[in-house]
């Protein structure tokens, strides 16, 4: 049942985006009502706060015409740089994503939005040179600490008699022959004392490796929350390319295991570059095996820097990434349109 007061989000499927994004628009406005692409004919889409993420399927191209003509603007959230995701990243979507058909219903869904939500500077900077009449707003990337610490406050902790290294992450095959490499390097001087353990994606290079283990992907945020939590990770890798679809993406690494209270090691690129301050709150290492096991001799060997990262890490999603804190932002964003629309 939709609500007058309600801001409408119609996003492109029930994905950790839409759940994310949801949870900062209910923290900013106490409500939300989420409508998807096979539910738009049960919706009453009518004058409110109307938030498009992420929508470029060619089928929905009639949705900007549609709401121009009832007089409805709309914002748009976009959270990757679909214009740069090809089948070098992901074989699926990169089909998809660069297909002419979806860039060009991209491209109506963006040009007809009142405003343009990111959460990235690279991809506001890339949109604005692509769009230089559109209004572009960018906001900080949220973390919903009081939902992991819920999580965390009900884990049961796995003792670990190893240092026990994570990596959560869908598939990533140009990260692959680096984390191989670097896995096994490390196990071949630490065999006794670290391990290393893979949830959702690992390099087949690793597959039956001793000292290395796989887990299957956890669906539902709540549920890989207390899926990360169970592994009582001592330390955590963040491996990331250094192209412009990976740098117009979000931390979400490192607000995740600033969260979770997991000291990480970064590709030292400009996503993780610009937020992580090395050996202070996590530590950066060049995309070479050598740069990678420098930077883990150096957390396997010092718990002291370990358990500092982990402190100061916390502080800093808490300063700067807190969900309340990015609902402030949102609120001043839609505000601001809002007063835009009825010339207040």
């Amino acid at each position: 049942m939709s609500d007058s007061h309600s801001p409408l989000l119609i996003a492109d499927g029930d994905i950790a985006t839409t759940h994310i994004f949801a949870r900062v628009i209910r923290e900013a406005f106490g409500t939300v009502e989420i409508a998807y692409p096979g539910t738009l004919q049960q919706t009453k889409i009518d004058s409110r706060h109307v938030i498009l993420s992420r929508l470029c399927l060619p089928e929905l191209a009639w949705l900007p015409a549609y709401l121009a003509d009832r007089g409805i603007p709309y914002s748009y959230f976009l959270d990757d740089n679909f214009y740069e995701l090809d089948s070098h990243y992901d074989v699926h979507n990169g089909a998809f994503f660069s297909h002419p058909a979806v860039q060009a219903t991209l491209d109506k869904f963006l040009t007809g939005a009142e405003r343009i939500i990111v959460m990235s500077p690279t991809l506001a900077s890339y949109l604005k040179a692509r769009f230089p009449a559109q209004n572009i707003a960018q906001i900080s990337p949220p973390i919903d600490l009081a939902l992991i610490d819920r999580h965390r406050s009900a884990a049961a902790f796995t003792t670990a008699r190893k240092l026990r290294i994570g990596y959560p992450s869908t598939r990533r095959p140009n990260v692959a022959e680096l984390l191989a490499s670097v896995v096994l390097r490390t196990l071949d001087r630490h065999h006794d004392d670290v391990e290393f353990e893979f949830m959702g994606w690992m390099p087949d290079a690793l597959r039956g490796v001793l000292g290395v283990t796989f887990l299957p992907e956890v669906k539902g945020y709540e549920n890989y929350l207390d899926a990360v939590q169970q592994r009582g990770w001592s330390l955590a890798l963040a491996p990331m390319m250094n192209s412009l679809f990976e740098n117009c993406k979000t931390n979400l690494k490192y607000r995740e295991y600033a969260a979770f209270g997991v000291p990480g090691i970064y590709s030292d690129v400009p996503l993780y570059s610009s937020s992580v301050r090395h050996e202070q709150t996590g530590l950066l290492a060049d995309n070479s095996v050598d740069a990678w096991l420098v930077a883990l001799e150096q957390a396997i060997s010092r718990p002291a820097l370990r358990a500092s990262i982990v402190e100061a890490a916390r502080s800093d999603v808490e300063n700067h990434y807190a969900q309340p804190l990015v609902a402030q932002q949102l609120r001043r964003c839609l505000g601001s349109y809002e007063t835009a629309r009825h010339g207040q």
